[in-house]
């Protein structure tokens, strides 16, 4: 087969839990499958190279993911997702795996998986809900549209997945909700 993974982050260059697990599963598939990984250019000037026995290609060089405040930035979220969509139609593949996260590149991606008709995975690694409030208490505003744009999200891909039985769950809740295969980490 002939797999896309896409996350803005890379790992090693970065080390959150989404980075690693892509970085492990394209690995252990690439014995057995053509794998690509669709990211920001965390390694060089290259637009693609070879990468722990998969081909990484880069939409641009890497951008900060997050502003003075500490806090993922809307600005590197959108600008990946303008720049993924052609990168996803330049090639054909067998399936698409999109990081739920930062939710704005699964739009994009099933925009691409729509035109091209390829299946379209969608990993939550998360699911925020009513934690947005928590998480922006200075900005009520930007928490509400988060917080509809995540739930809108939900629905999206061919099949949904889920690290654990509590992402699982919160998924789920709610109106709107949907359910998801657990493939934990």
């Amino acid at each position: 087969m002939k797999i896309a993974f896409v996350h803005d982050g890379l790992y090693p260059y970065l080390k959150g839990g989404a980075e690693r697990r892509y970085y492990e599963l394209a690995t252990r598939l690439s014995s057995r499958h053509e794998v690509h990984y669709i990211t920001w250019r965390h390694w060089g000037a290259e637009r693609s190279a070879r990468h722990g026995g998969f081909t990484v290609h880069g939409v641009g060089s890497a951008r900060p993911f997050y502003g003075d405040d500490g806090k993922r930035t809307i600005g590197e979220a959108a600008e990946f997702a303008v720049r993924l969509l052609p990168a996803l139609r330049e090639r054909r593949y067998d399936v698409i795996d999109c990081s739920a996260t930062p939710y704005l590149q699964l739009y994009s991606c099933w925009l691409a998986a729509r035109a091209t008709r390829t299946p379209l995975v969608a990993t939550w690694h998360e699911f925020w809900g009513r934690h947005w409030d928590a998480y922006l208490p200075e900005r009520p505003a930007v928490a509400q549209v988060a917080r509809r744009i995540e739930a809108a999200c939900r629905r999206l891909g061919d099949i949904r997945v889920a690290v654990s039985p509590f992402t699982e769950e919160r998924l789920a809740e709610g109106r709107g909700g949907t359910t998801a295969r657990v493939v934990g980490n």
